[in-house]
């Protein structure tokens, strides 16, 4: 319980910062959500069909890329990296 602890107020931390003063001085192109996108896209590439089966390759790859970054944040400093891309997402949607 102590670990879950320290973890949640690692990751409340980060969404915090991350609203205060925005993106930490990362490239974008290993910002957590460009690293998901790049990865999803490449296996796109390779998988891609207009298929149901093609779909859920691409759906279990997905929820499993983000079960892994959930078992990464067991690191509160990696719970406070891959909890700073509010900002950011906001900033590209407009």
């Amino acid at each position: 319980m102590r670990q879950w602890r320290r973890r949640a107020l690692a990751a409340g931390a980060g969404l915090v910062i991350d609203r205060a003063l925005g993106e930490p001085p990362v490239p974008d192109r290993l910002h957590p959500v460009a690293l998901f996108g790049s990865a999803m896209g490449a296996l796109e590439r390779r998988v891609y069909d207009d298929r149901h089966a093609a779909g859920a390759i691409l759906a279990a790859a997905g929820v499993g890329l983000a079960g892994l970054a959930g078992a990464g944040a067991r690191s509160p400093t990696l719970a406070v990296y891959l909890s700073t891309a509010g900002r950011s997402l906001h900033a590209a949607a407009r």
